[in-house]
């Protein structure tokens, strides 16, 4: 949303230069980002977005619980969407 006016943003708008991360962070604390526009698994869909894993992304994590967060980055202005714990049953 507009932080100004409340209205929604479309993040498919040509006005906009958008980069979404979707990431999980190892129990040392490095961020493993896995999921983003770039590599196809976040995919904008009409106003918002969506993102998948696949088994490979989660597989280099043991089963566990983990830090995750969306960061996205509008004209370039970088904001922590999502902030959280992920539970990973079946890792490697």
């Amino acid at each position: 949303m507009d932080e100004d006016d409340g209205s929604t943003i479309d993040l498919s708008s040509p006005d906009y230069t958008v980069a979404i991360g979707v990431y999980i962070k190892d129990h040392d604390g490095c961020r493993r980002e896995i999921a983003t526009l770039d590599n196809g698994q976040v995919v904008i869909v009409g106003p918002g977005f969506q993102w998948q894993f696949n088994e490979n992304d989660v597989h280099q994590f043991c089963a566990g619980t983990y830090p995750c967060g969306v960061k996205i980055t509008i004209n370039g202005f970088i904001t922590d969407l999502i902030i959280g714990d992920v539970a990973i049953l079946e890792g490697n």
